[in-house]
This record gives structure tokens, C-alpha cells and sequence, in this order.
């Protein structure tokens, strides 16, 4: 509570220290570094991290019961807040024509009624349209049915397993020459460390199969 007090009596201040001693033996270790680090050859606590630090241990004292407030126990009577019944009922004409409710209770209940009545046959109606959702068991409640999955085509399983027609010679040809790409692609594959026409043709070979292979 000491550092509580010293942090509530610098909220106004615009430092970033604070240069009061305050007893940090709440704190854990990572909390303590965090504080007492200067920055930009300050000295002090940090009053930012001070603040965090004060109040993030005084919300979980307050969970665990360790503080409590007082006359934080006691409640105001909410019923005082309501308006009169006198005034209810001078405001009860207006508000019911605003939400298109009847003023009576009798009125009230026999609206609840009919609206229940109406949505009652529209589903009743609907019920053959849709005889392969719902069903109605021996109580007479609508029971969903449980949805069956469908049948997942082969294509859809294994798309790596359907075989794809051989690109012809000329065809590969084609792709070599109109992509342009192929010296750029074995040159970066290419370590500085390797030379000879061997080599670099091989490399070649293999650059322009991967390269027909993805068009």
C-alpha cells in the first residue's frame, strides 16, 4: 500500500522517474529489473513500469481476498432508481403504440397467443417440404435428422493419384523456348563454386524439366 501511495501522489507527473525510494519486496525479480532499469542515464524508478507493476498486484489481491474496500460490501437498493408506478402508467399509452404492443394485459396475452398461433401453421405448412430435415417422434416433437455426409469422389481423396497425359518433345520445346527463364533458373541454383560445361548442362537439363513440369 506504501507504493500504491507513492505512485497515486505522482500521477500527474509528466518525468519518467520517479525519484522517491519505494519497497519493491512485493515484486518478483523480473518486476524489480524492470523498474529499477535506467534508461537514457536516468536515475530512479521507472515510474511507468512502477505503475503497472503497483496495480497489476493490486487487481490479484483483490481476486484472492488479500485487500478489500471499504463499504465495497455494500449495495444500493436498485428500486430506488425506478420510476413511480403513478408514472409508469402516464407513460404506458406511448410507449405501447411505439412498440406496437396492447396496453391491457388481457390485450397482451391474447396477442402472445395469436402470434403463436400464426407461426404454428406456417410451420405446419412447411412440414412436407421438409420431411427429409425434420421428423416427428412418438411425443410429437420435431426432431432435426442428423445430417449424412455425402460421398466424397476418388478425385477429391487422392487428386495425385490421377494420371496426367506425357507432354510430347515438341511440346516441352515449346514451353523452353517461350518461358525465356531457363538460364536465369539454373544460374540461381548455380553455387560460385561449380564450373565446367558438364555441369552447367546438367544443371540446364534439369532447370527446364522442373520448369515444363509446373506449365
Amino acid at each position: 500500500m506504501a507504493a500504491l501511495r507513492i505512485v497515486l501522489r505522482h500521477e500527474q507527473d509528466h518525468n519518467d522517474t520517479i525519484a522517491e525510494a519505494v519497497d519493491l519486496s512485493f515484486a518478483t525479480a523480473r518486476w524489480r529489473r524492470l523498474i529499477t532499469a535506467r534508461a537514457r542515464k536516468q536515475t530512479g524508478l521507472q515510474r511507468r513500469e512502477l505503475e503497472a507493476c503497483v496495480f497489476t498486484h493490486l487487481a490479484a489481491s483483490l481476486r484472492a481476498g488479500d485487500v478489500a474496500l471499504v463499504g465495497g460490501d455494500s449495495y444500493a437498493d436498485y428500486r430506488e432508481q425506478l420510476l413511480p408506478w403513478t408514472e409508469c402508467q402516464q407513460r404506458l399509452p406511448t410507449y405501447c403504440a411505439k412498440v406496437a404492443l396492447p396496453e391491457t394485459a388481457t390485450g397482451l396475452v391474447q396477442a402472445v397467443k395469436d402470434e403463436l398461433t400464426r407461426v404454428a401453421a406456417e410451420v405446419d405448412a412447411a412440414l412436407p417440404t421438409l420431411k427429409d430435415d425434420v421428423t416427428i417422434n412418438a411425443e410429437g416433437h420435431p426432431v432435426l435428422k442428423r445430417v449424412v455426409a455425402k460421398e466424397i469422389p476418388a478425385s477429391a481423396v487422392a487428386p495425385g493419384t490421377l494420371a496426367r497425359p506425357p507432354r510430347t518433345v515438341p511440346e516441352t520445346a515449346r514451353c523452353v523456348d517461350q518461358s525465356g527463364t531457363v538460364d536465369a533458373l539454373h544460374a540461381s541454383f548455380r553455387p560460385s563454386r561449380w564450373h565446367g560445361a558438364e555441369t552447367q548442362a546438367g544443371l540446364r537439363t534439369v532447370s527446364a524439366d522442373a520448369l515444363c513440369d509446373g506449365l
